[in-house]
């Protein structure tokens, strides 16, 4: 037992240079495996997620019910401050840019 935990804690099988799975032989080794962890991983996402669809167009999904609730009518004091403050905003703007600034011009 302590062997095969000495093995798992190294990564490398005992008297060799070589890790588990051939692993640190070759880079193309190395590659190989990381390939295959990813193609497992991808495989393992995509059919948990077309068993998932199965699942929900079937009906037999085991979400909870999410319930909205609606108001029945909109605040429209609310609606009308924010549309006069755009209005105040706007009549703001075209003062400032309809007369010039009394600042003399320091190049003078």
């Amino acid at each position: 037992m302590n062997k095969f935990l000495s093995l798992l804690r190294s990564g490398r099988i005992a008297g060799t240079r070589v890790g588990l799975l051939g692993s640190g032989e070759t880079p193309v080794a190395d590659w190989r495996i990381l390939l295959v962890i990813c193609a497992l991983v991808n495989v393992t996402v995509i059919v948990y997620g077309v068993y998932s669809y199965v699942q929900v167009y079937a009906g037999n999904s085991n979400s909870t019910e999410v319930t909205v609730s609606r108001k029945s009518d909109m605040d429209t004091q609310a609606m009308s401050a924010v549309v006069k403050t755009f209005e105040v905003r706007q009549k703001t703007f075209s003062g400032l840019v309809s007369t010039p600034p009394n600042v003399l011009d320091p190049s003078l």
